[in-house]
């Protein structure tokens, strides 16, 4: 959820540490959705609240603007230029 403090986010911020660390010694790329995630919801709430959701319909799946951050972020960790991004609208 989109909820700082909510305890499968907790849980949530240890499987990345452990996705990190299993990139690093496998050789393959890793790119954190979380960090991104948290780094648009927290200034977001600062605002709005918490409880108003900006990625999420229902605090889960997501919604436009919490695909285009994703779709933003892969297309970025797999080595698109950010001119590139741009000319797609990301």
């Amino acid at each position: 959820y989109e909820n700082a403090d909510n305890q499968q986010n907790k849980l949530l911020a240890a499987y990345v540490i452990a996705m990190r660390d299993l990139s690093k010694q496998i050789g393959c790329a890793f790119i954190d959705l979380n960090k991104a995630f948290w780094d648009a919801i927290k200034p977001f709430q600062r605002v709005a609240g918490k409880g108003i959701n900006l990625l999420t319909g229902d605090g889960v799946h997501m919604i436009g603007p919490g695909n285009r951050l994703m779709a933003h972020q892969i297309l970025k960790g797999l080595g698109v230029s950010e001119p590139e991004l741009a000319k797609l609208g990301y």
